[in-house]
C-alpha cells in the first residue's frame, strides 16, 4: 500500500480579463500611439517649414546682393564704360528693366522684376518665375536644370531723383519677396507661391509662406563722373580723326575747325583743353579752330580739363 497520497491543490481566482478591460486596454494604447504620431507629424511639418523660410531668407538676401552687385558695377562703368556711346548712372538696369540692350521698359517700382547672380540688371518677373537649381547648388532663371518651389520679386523705388549726377540725393529703396509652393497639412491649407501678397490688405489672413526683405542702397560714390576718352572731329569730312590715319594737309593761311565728343555722355566737366605743338606752323584757338601760319608738321592735342591724361591727338601737314 503505498504510504504517500497526492494532494490535489485548488487555485482562487483564475478569472482572465474581461471584454470592458480588454477593449478599454486598447483604447488606452491607441490614444497614446496617435498622440505620438501627431506629434511626430507636427515635428515633421514645422521642420520643413522651417527649413524653407530659411531658404526663403537666403534667396531674399541674394536678391538684396545682386541690385548691390549690379550698382557697384555700374559704378565701374561710369568711369570705364565698355561702350564710349552709352551713358551710364548709377542706377542703370534697376530703376527700369531697360539698361540700353533692349526696348523692354518696365517700372520696377511698380511691377515686379527678377534677377539671378548671373544677371547685369533687372528684368520683368511674371507668375511663372520659379527659381532653378542647378547641379552646382546655384539658384537662377538660365539654367534650367531642377525646378524649385521658390519664387523671388525685387521692387526697386528711387527716393529721390536718380539721374541727375548735380543732385545731392542718391538713394533707393530695395524690396525682396522671396515667396514659396506650401502644400496642404493638418496645420494650414494649400498656398501657391504667386500668392504672396503681404502689402495687401485682400489677402487671406493665413499666407504664411513669404519672406520680405526691404533695404536702402545709396550713391556713395562720386557722383561726377570722370573723362573715359575723346574723340576729335574734323569739320573737313565730319568723320572722326584717328592718328593712325596719317595726317591733314593744309596750306598757310587755311583753317580747320575741330571739335570734341567727350565720352561718356555723362562726364560731368566736358571742357577740353586744346594746345599746338608748334604755334609757328598751326595756331588752336579754345573752340578748336585750327589755322596754317608757317610751313611744316605740327600736332593739335584736345586734353579733358577733369582729367588730365585723356587726350587725343591730330597732326597737320601745312605747305605755303
Amino acid at each position: 500500500m503505498n504510504k504517500f497520497k497526492l494532494k490535489t491543490v485548488k487555485l482562487k481566482n483564475q478569472e482572465g480579463f474581461t471584454i470592458i478591460e480588454l477593449v478599454i486596454s486598447i483604447f488606452v494604447l491607441a490614444v497614446g500611439v496617435i498622440g505620438i504620431f501627431n506629434a511626430l507629424s507636427i515635428i515633421i511639418i514645422l521642420t520643413s517649414d522651417s527649413s524653407d523660410r530659411l531658404t526663403a531668407t537666403y534667396l531674399g538676401q541674394e536678391g538684396m546682393e545682386i541690385v548691390r552687385n549690379i550698382r557697384d558695377t555700374n559704378w565701374l562703368y561710369m568711369d570705364n564704360p565698355p561702350r564710349l556711346d552709352w551713358a551710364y548712372s548709377w542706377v542703370d538696369g534697376l530703376v527700369s528693366t531697360d539698361n540700353g540692350a533692349d526696348n523692354n521698359q518696365q517700372d520696377c517700382s511698380v511691377l515686379p522684376c527678377r534677377a539671378d547672380y548671373t544677371g547685369t540688371y533687372l528684368q520683368p518677373a511674371s507668375a511663372s518665375d520659379y527659381l532653378y537649381l542647378d547641379s552646382n547648388g546655384f539658384y537662377n532663371y538660365t539654367t534650367q536644370t531642377k525646378k524649385t518651389k521658390f519664387q523671388r520679386k525685387i521692387f526697386v523705388t528711387p527716393v529721390a531723383d536718380v539721374d541727375s549726377v548735380i543732385s545731392p540725393y542718391h538713394i533707393i529703396k530695395v524690396k525682396v519677396e522671396t515667396s514659396w509652393d506650401k502644400k496642404a497639412t493638418i496645420l494650414s491649407p494649400s498656398i501657391m507661391a504667386d500668392e504672396c501678397c503681404p502689402n495687401d490688405p485682400h489677402c487671406p489672413a493665413n499666407v504664411s509662406n513669404c519672406i520680405v526683405i526691404e533695404g536702402t542702397l545709396y550713391n556713395w560714390y562720386n557722383v561726377a563722373v570722370s573723362v573715359s576718352g575723346i574723340i576729335i572731329v574734323d569739320s573737313a569730312n565730319s568723320e572722326p580723326d584717328n592718328p593712325t590715319d596719317g595726317t591733314t594737309s593744309l596750306t598757310v593761311g587755311d583753317t580747320d575747325q575741330l571739335s570734341a565728343t567727350i565720352t561718356p555722355p555723362s562726364a560731368t566737366n566736358k571742357d577740353v583743353n586744346w594746345t599746338s605743338s608748334d604755334s609757328s606752323i598751326v595756331t588752336v584757338d579754345g573752340s578748336g579752330l585750327v589755322k596754317a601760319v608757317g610751313a611744316g608738321s605740327a600736332t593739335v592735342t584736345a586734353t579733358s580739363a577733369n582729367n588730365k591724361d585723356k587726350y587725343y591727338v591730330d597732326h597737320f601737314q601745312v605747305s605755303n
